[in-house]
């Protein structure tokens, strides 16, 4: 499928991919800019993505490739525009993703992309792409499996505090691991309230306005950043209203993966009353 947001962004179904086709790699693309438009759900991450780039940049330098003069140029510019006639040529930077599974290591996150598609006409993209490889799948499966036994433990134990962290942790490298190619962030912040309901947590308050949890991860090094800047509306210290106790059991009510097919195919009638049910709880 197409995603019409973009006209541009195709849609896999991962779990459809012959090997072969896994093995060469797929990848999410989210532009933030594409030619005149400035797409209005990230654009607003530009400024942030840009700083970032430009810190990057001015950082991975290792083998010292940058002359004296592009590293000044590059340290001046202050869009996306200066930075790419800085570099003079199309490029991308990765942003670090740092592993607590494995302490020490560093995993490809995201890659912020800054092209020039037509000089003429001076049109630009600046995009998020992410790789879908075997490697990097196997990595981020090993740190997420990592987190949800952390977060299953300290639940058994108990330890509400840790099995909050441990669900941002998750929800940290599920947005930076990035393995769909479309609904990745949707499907994330809905499992991390689930995560918390489950542990008998509620949010503080809904998502501020201008805020995107899943940019709050891929613009992070780490979950414990992560965490730190959702802490003022994610995860409360206040006890789970009691309404939730009389919501009728997903388990009674779902029991076989049909019931849960025709629960997120239901008829529109069906959803409101859904709704009204629900009223003041979400």
């Amino acid at each position: 499928g197409i995603n019409a947001e973009y006209g541009n962004d195709p849609v896999f179904w991962v779990d459809q991919l012959t090997p072969a086709q896994f093995a060469e790699g797929f990848g999410s693309h989210t532009p933030m800019v594409t030619r005149q438009t400035h797409v209005v759900r990230y654009s607003p991450m530009l400024p942030r993505a840009t700083r970032l780039i430009k810190a990057l940049l001015l950082a991975d330098d290792t083998a010292g490739r940058q002359s004296a003069r592009e590293r000044q140029l590059i340290a001046e510019a202050d869009d996306y525009r200066a930075l790419l006639r800085a570099v003079g040529r199309d490029f991308w930077v990765v942003t670090r993703c740092e592993s607590t599974a494995s302490p020490g290591r560093v995993m490809e996150g995201t890659r912020l992309t800054v092209q020039q598609l037509d000089p003429e006409q001076r049109n630009y993209e600046v995009s998020i792409r992410t790789p879908g490889t075997p490697h990097r799948w196997q990595q981020f499966a090993a740190e997420m499996a990592h987190h949800f036994g952390a977060l299953c433990a300290a639940a058994r134990a108990g330890e509400t505090a840790r099995a909050v962290d441990a669900a941002h942790a998750l929800a940290f490298y599920w947005y930076n691991f990035m393995p769909l190619s479309r609904g990745t962030a949707a499907s994330g912040l809905c499992v991390l309230h689930g995560m918390l309901l489950a542990l008998g947590v509620d949010r503080r308050a809904p998502v501020p306005s201008g805020v995107q949890v899943d940019w709050e991860a891929i613009l992070r090094r780490s979950p414990e950043r992560f965490t730190n800047a959702l802490a003022a509306w994610c995860a409360s210290d206040v006890p789970l209203d009691a309404a939730f106790d009389t919501l009728p059991s997903v388990e009674q009510t779902m029991p076989t993966l049909r019931h849960i097919l025709d629960a997120v195919n239901a008829p529109d009638h069906y959803r409101e009353e859904i709704n009204k049910a629900c009223d003041g709880l979400f």
